[in-house]
């Protein structure tokens, strides 16, 4: 079961009710008002035609449904499933009006035919046929159905509801849910939905990029050294879905569907759909909780990934099994397993992953552990093996603490209690945002989902984000503690993208002596990094394209080809409590080329970067963990179209300083093979050094305007 945004998902369902415009869109655009006693509310009249008049129907619908007591406002209730219901907030603003090129009553039933639109405060509604039973309260609308609310769409052929029983379904139901514009089509702003804010989330304070950029290159922990460990999703970054099912049935704080299909490609056929099996949605205890009992991802409907009790989130997600490979603390060969996320309490969500170590339990032996007793900074050294050490695992802790987000990875690399000694790391982190500002076009915007692959349109985007730390037991450090201010402004523009960022930090240290790996040592440092770097195209090719279509299968977006220069200078200074202390300065100047459209299927795309990088250096820290760099390097980067979706990648890093015993060589080199989708990307990595596997993969958002038939 997953928890997300909840209002905002369900919008898709609210064909009948929601679109951008003044609150009362009812008074008076395509008929009379009168005023009415109750209020300053306005309640437009509906229209009749020239041979129905008032007297041959008695009543109009609006009269009918006032004498009846009409809570229309409640199928709109139902649709939204949310804690917090128009009947609750803004029930003496909600006024709507009713059209048709007919309008008849017959055996207590009214019916609107023909071109009936229904104008609400917050859309419009249309249908061929339109009908509510008077005495047993049941509404229904026929044939080319169809809502829209500015960038949300709803189609569909039929749509029953039981005003009594408050149940109700609607049929061949097809549309698009754009979190980004949700508050603003729908008008809702300070009543029903909160801001979607997509603010960075800052997984590791300690190990920021910025800073690792500065420390030295051949400092294992910050190498590539992921596992092979599944597929993960982040469905949090696609704002714009469309979607499909035969039938969604709803009733009070509930709907759902028994099939229910999602992508997030704008065009058919989708090389990237979610299918969701008995997909629930369901308010209790004021949440809304979005259930799927079996959830797959099919990629280019040729083969289809299992993902389990799963459904869209605000996080990631991650497939069931995977297979990895990492040496230092799982020896090798791994097979993982993914479990359903376990809610703790109204605010924590634990996800846990455990690991059957293949390789440690083939060989019979671990080279993942100290010798017991031994210093907690000792290397490891091989060790014989039982039973519990053919497992492991780690677990994810997300929740809120006083308005901080929480993050705490915890690794645990044996069930072996004999080695418990050496089993356990963390990394904690907490984050909060103290201000954030976005700006599109030089105008101040309330969508922080603000894209920066625009060449159009002047993006700027500034945070400040307030965060505490706690790292155990990894990468040579023990113990560590402390907190950061964390700021940060990027602009995009035609030719221009700038990236500025500035960190303090003081924490509390326990690790291993860069001057002597069996001594562990601890102090207080207190840090301060700048990071600015430019980009600036210097020559364009010319030959993009106008527009992004259906023929670019490879691409999310139209390549920006070019000729760059980028530019970087970085600053860092750490001050211990020994009175020790080390700063560095960076700079950076090199060219970057791109050049191919990544439409055709050989050898159209490619990405070269050579970037020079020269380092000075004053000083250095008591810690082997966070020695600063010393050495100038060249900075290259390569990535090359093979055919069709497929990409290979290679980067790494040239020593230049001739004092060091790495000069000449290249550092860091990781080979990357991947492929490349309109809506999807996969990358498998592979770093020499290290001798670490990686997998990444990303699906891609469309800010798409027209919407494509069903797929």
């Amino acid at each position: 079961m997953l928890k997300i945004n909840s209002r905002i998902f369900i919008i898709f369902i609210t064909g009948i009710c929601l679109s951008p415009s003044n609150p009362l869109f009812a008074n008076c655009l395509l008929t009379s008002c009168s005023k009415n006693e109750i209020g300053n509310n306005f309640y437009a009249s509906s229209i009749f035609q020239d041979d129905i008049s008032l007297e041959d129907v008695n009543k109009n619908i609006l009269d009918l449904l006032k004498i009846d007591n009409l809570e229309i406002e409640k199928i709109f209730d139902v649709f939204l499933v949310s804690e917090n219901k128009l009947t609750k907030t803004n029930k003496e603003k909600f006024v709507y009006e009713i059209q048709s090129d007919t309008q008849y009553e017959q055996n207590e039933t009214f019916y609107a035919e023909g071109d009936v639109q229904i104008l609400l405060p917050y859309g419009i509604f249309k249908a061929d046929k339109v009908s509510y039973d008077r005495k047993n309260k049941i509404f229904k609308a026929t044939n080319n159905i169809k809502f829209e609310s500015g960038k949300q769409i709803v189609y569909a052929n039929y749509l029953e509801f039981n005003l009594n029983s408050e149940k109700g379904s609607i049929n061949n139901v097809y549309g698009v849910i754009d979190f980004r514009s949700v508050n603003k089509d729908l008008n809702y702003e300070n009543i029903i939905f909160e801001e979607k804010k997509c603010l960075r989330k800052e997984k590791n304070l300690i190990d920021l990029s910025e800073k690792v950029a500065l420390l030295n290159a051949n400092n294992a922990r910050f190498t590539n050294s992921f596992g092979l460990g599944g597929f993960k999703f982040d469905f949090s970054t696609i704002t714009k879905w469309r979607f499909k099912s035969k039938k969604i049935s709803f009733e009070k704080d509930k709907w759902k569907s028994d099939l229910i299909y999602f992508t997030n490609d704008p065009f058919n056929a989708p090389q990237f759909v979610l299918t969701s099996k008995d997909f629930i949605v369901k308010t209790s205890n004021e949440k809304t909780k979005l259930i799927s009992q079996s959830t797959s991802i099919n990629f280019d409907n040729k083969f289809s990934l299992p993902l389990g009790k799963r459904t869209i989130s605000d996080g990631q997600v991650n497939s069931r099994w995977g297979l990895g490979y990492e040496t230092k603390n799982k020896d090798g060969l791994f097979l993982m397993r993914s479990f359903d996320p376990i809610k703790l309490g109204s605010d924590f969500i634990l996800n846990a992953r455990p690991y059957l170590l293949l390789q440690r339990a083939i060989s019979g032996d671990s080279n993942s552990f100290r010798e017991k007793g031994a210093s907690v900074i000792s290397e490891n050294i091989k060790n014989d093996i039982e039973l519990g050490d053919y497992f492991g695992m780690s677990t994810e802790l997300k929740g809120k603490v006083f308005n901080f987000d929480l993050n705490t990875d915890v690794e645990i690399k044996t069930f072996n209690p004999n080695k418990f000694y050496d089993s356990f790391s963390f990394d904690l982190n907490l984050v909060r945002n103290i201000y954030s500002s976005s700006k599109i076009g030089g105008l101040v915007s309330n969508n922080k989902c603000v894209s920066k692959n625009s060449n159009n349109i002047k993006l700027d985007n500034y945070s400040i984000d307030l965060g505490i730390y706690s790292r155990f037991d990894q990468d040579d450090v023990y113990l560590g503690y402390g907190t950061k201010l964390v700021n940060r402004y990027a602009l995009t523009d035609k030719k221009l993208s700038k990236d500025y960022a500035i960190f303090f930090d003081i924490g509390e240290f326990q690790g291993k002596s860069l001057l002597n790996d069996n001594e562990l040592i601890k102090e207080t440092r207190y840090g301060t990094n700048i990071s600015l770097s430019h980009k600036y195209k210097i020559a364009d090719f010319k030959n993009n394209e106008a527009e992004f279509s259906k023929q670019f299968k490879n691409t999310p977006k139209l390549v920006n080809q070019g000729l760059f220069l980028n530019a970087n200078l970085a600053y860092g200074l750490f001050e211990y409590s020994n009175d020790k202390s080390q700063a560095v300065y960076s700079f950076g100047i090199g060219p970057s080329f791109t050049y191919g459209k990544f439409k055709r299927d050989f050898f159209d795309y490619t990405e070269i970067s050579i970037i020079p990088e020269f380092i000075l250096k004053n000083g250095e820290s008591p810690f082997k963990f966070d020695d600063f760099n010393n050495d100038s390097m060249i900075r290259v980067k390569f990535k090359q179209q093979i055919f069709g979706p497929i990409l290979f990648g290679f980067q790494g890093n040239l020593n230049l300083n001739n004092n060091s015993t790495s000069y000449g060589i290249v550092q860091n080199k990781t080979y990357s093979l991947g492929v490349s989708r309109r809506a999807y990307s996969i990358d498998l990595g592979y770093n020499e050094d290290e001798e670490s596997v990686f997998l990444g993969f990303n699906i891609f958002n469309f800010n798409f305007n027209k919407l494509s038939d069903k797929f």
